[in-house]
């Protein structure tokens, strides 16, 4: 038996966690399952680096609902949020490689670049002025065409759906920024992803690439200047006790796509498949809306323990614009032949 073959086949063993009430209802439903004897109930481990706050651990808290009330019980969740079982790259690599128990994660789209190139346009700035674009964008062909373009070159991953981490801003410890030419040399953490270091740096700041976990620390010792985060993350890390303003620059929408590691949906059955994708799905409609009601809650929660807005007015938000304009063109040569003039249709056709 191929090695892969045996990882499967321990893996699928390894989600028969607990056993239901020998009388308990819904075995039926069970006959048929190649991945549990009936009466078992298949948990499944979801991991990713956001608090407990967060619009997307709130979603998997609905996706678990929806999915033990699909399966009649019989299939369920476990959540590991706040890095607990890696970094968003470190659980996708072994999500990839089918060495790893968990089955879904939701990182930054940035997270997959390593597997996909096609995913850097997930990142260039200023693409999408509302939510109407963003969705018209990642559920139209073009998100399909990420979907099936990051299976196609890494087998052991698959983007079950899109869902969202918000659109980025600015925030500073002690200086206000109105323009671009406000960040001059100030050291900007940012992730390990090449268009936002790339980006930071056209605008003449130093992108500092600092592990997501550790940002608190860095901003409070003075180690960096300012971040980069949704309102959502910023509010859920509470980077607002160690900086001064936020500056609304809207700069990139981070989408988070839900992905899934095939050495584990492989051994589930057709049924519970769907049981899955609905859920999550569903799930997915849920969060999206629920990150965009919580923002002013949580912006007026920040804002009434000191952090002070900076709305840029549209002449001010120019500069950052055409400070980036050249970023896209800087990774054209990485993306496969035609992406960009695909990306570029898709965006116009949603705007």
């Amino acid at each position: 038996m191929k090695k892969s073959k045996v990882l499967a086949l321990v893996l699928a063993l390894t989600l028969v966690v607990s056993m239901l009430a020998a009388c308990g209802g819904g075995s039926s439903k069970k006959e048929d399952s190649g991945s549990a004897a009936a009466g078992e109930v298949i948990e499944l481990k979801i991991a990713h680096v956001l608090d407990p706050s967060h619009p997307v651990h709130l979603g998997f808290e609905k996706m678990k609902e929806l999915l033990e009330e699909k399966s009649g019980g019989a299939m369920t969740l476990k959540i590991f949020p706040n890095s607990a079982l890696g970094d968003e790259v470190e659980v996708c690599e072994n999500q990839a490689s089918g060495s790893t128990e968990i089955f879904m994660s939701a990182p930054s789209g940035n997270a997959l670049q390593g597997f996909d190139s096609n995913f850097l346009v997930v990142d260039f700035p200023f693409q999408f002025e509302n939510y109407d674009q963003v969705w018209a964008f990642y559920d139209g062909e073009f998100g399909q065409f990420l979907q099936d373009s990051i299976h196609q070159k890494n087998e052991g991953l698959m983007v079950l759906d899109w869902w969202d981490n918000g659109f980025r801003n600015l925030t500073t410890t002690k200086k206000e920024v109105h323009t671009a030419a406000d960040l001059k040399g100030m050291k900007i953490r940012v992730m390990s992803a090449a268009v936002h270091q790339d980006a930071w740096n056209t605008l003449g700041a130093a992108a500092t690439a600092i592990p997501y976990a550790e940002v608190y620390n860095a901003l409070q010792q003075g180690v960096v200047e300012g971040q980069e985060n949704p309102v959502a993350n910023i509010y859920g890390m509470k980077f607002y006790e160690v900086q001064k303003y936020i500056i609304f620059t809207r700069h990139v929408h981070d989408p988070s796509p839900v992905v899934v590691a095939t050495s584990i949906w492989d051994t589930l059955t057709d049924e519970q498949k769907g049981w899955v994708t609905e859920a999550c799905e569903e799930a997915g409609q849920y969060m999206r809306q629920v990150s965009i009601d919580d923002e002013e809650g949580k912006l007026q929660e920040m804002v009434d323990q000191g952090l002070t807005v900076i709305n840029l007015t549209p002449e001010e938000l120019k500069t950052f614009q055409d400070g980036t304009a050249s970023v896209k063109d800087h990774f054209a040569d990485q993306l496969d032949d035609g992406v960009l003039e695909k990306y570029e249709a898709a965006l116009a056709a949603v705007r």
